[in-house]
């Protein structure tokens, strides 16, 4: 066997786009031991499919998209450092696409962090996976997931495969042994399970509704009893046979909302007023909220109607006085009324 980091730097200068080692006829030709791969900035493409690579660390290469590890003894890999800052810290790498790492049977440590674009994920055939890193910083991205033979695999905490940990296990035990889709890959030819996880949770809903001990479905059925009906009887019943408890006379908080608007519209109430009756929790609420509007409009009209009272006797006196200078003006233009000088004579 060949020592692969010797050959690594024997081979491969730091300024190549692909690594790509070609499959060993002989086990002579394999390379073997911990491999390191560092430096190398252009570098787009890694195939170590069929050799010995017991581990695996690949750092500072910033524009990796495709790794095969495929048929390896690999024990660890270490992909989390792909992008660096310029203080050589790890930061979020965002072209790696592609991890294939099948059929490698005593891998037992995965660190996949800051891998935040990873489409495709291969581990089929690993065994038990001790540590896996990182699932949860490519939950946006992940669109192709294959594990079987795998145990150990843990992505709790990413949006796109929160079922999907034991999903073959629930479809065949839960839903009847139905099995899940399986498609080829067009570019690697591995073969992929497919789950649709919101059907799978919709169907574990129902099976859940149908065991006779499903809280829901107790819950349900002291309701049916209480209201005096049968087990089977359907959600229509259940909402009639409230609606005949309730009374003729029952008016439920939306019709009443809707009565209440239209009037106090008619009202000349404000819409902003008028909206805060949405948010009401019964019927009750929405009487004591448009009682209080009607009341609070009809003392501003009584405000408004006594200044006009108050104005109105205002200006009938004003017209009174007005009235009396008139007329003692006329009088006077008239001789009617005694002027001073008349008043003289006399005296």
């Amino acid at each position: 066997m060949k020592v692969a980091q010797t050959q690594l730097e024997a081979d491969f200068s730091k300024n190549v786009a692909n690594i790509t080692v070609a499959a060993p006829t002989t086990d002579n030709d394999k390379w073997d031991g911990n491999l390191i791969i560092e430096g190398y900035h252009n570098l787009t493409n890694i195939d170590l499919a069929g050799h010995s690579i017991d581990g695996l660390v690949i750092r500072d290469c910033p524009k990796l998209i495709e790794l095969d590890l495929n048929n390896n003894d690999t024990k660890k890999v270490d992909l989390s450092k792909l992008t660096l800052d310029l203080s050589k810290n790890p930061i979020a790498n965002t072209t790696l696409i592609n991890f294939w790492a099948n059929n490698n049977h005593n891998l037992t440590k995965i660190n996949l962090k800051n891998c935040t674009k990873i489409e495709k994920l291969a581990l089929k055939n690993c065994g038990t996976i001790e540590e896996f890193l990182g699932g949860e910083d490519f939950d946006a991205s992940l669109k192709d997931v294959a594990y079987e033979g795998t145990n150990g695999l843990s992505f709790a905490g990413t949006s796109h495969l929160k079922e999907l940990k034991g999903a073959k296990e629930a479809v065949d035990v839960i839903l009847g042994g139905e099995k899940p889709k399986k498609r080829r890959d067009p570019v690697t030819g591995e073969e992929l399970i497919e789950i649709d996880v919101d059907a799978l949770k919709n169907q574990l809903i129902v099976k859940g509704s149908e065991n006779p001990s499903s809280p829901i479905k107790n819950e349900l059925g002291a309701i049916k009893a209480e209201l005096g009906l049968g087990k089977n009887a359907a959600q229509s019943q259940i909402i009639a046979k409230i609606r005949e408890l309730m009374g003729p006379g029952y008016i439920s908080k939306v019709s009443l909302t809707s009565d209440a608007e239209d009037s106090l519209k008619g009202l000349g109430v404000a819409e902003g007023e008028i909206s805060k009756l949405s948010v009401a929790t019964s019927a009750r609420d929405v009487e004591i909220s448009r009682n209080k509007l009607v009341n609070d409009k009809f003392n501003e009209l009584q405000s408004k109607l006594n200044h006009a009272h108050y104005i109105n006797i205002g200006l009938g006196t004003l017209s009174v006085g007005v009235l009396l200078i008139l007329t003692w003006m006329i009088l006077k233009d008239r001789k009617l009324l005694p002027s001073q000088e008349d008043e003289e004579v006399k005296d």
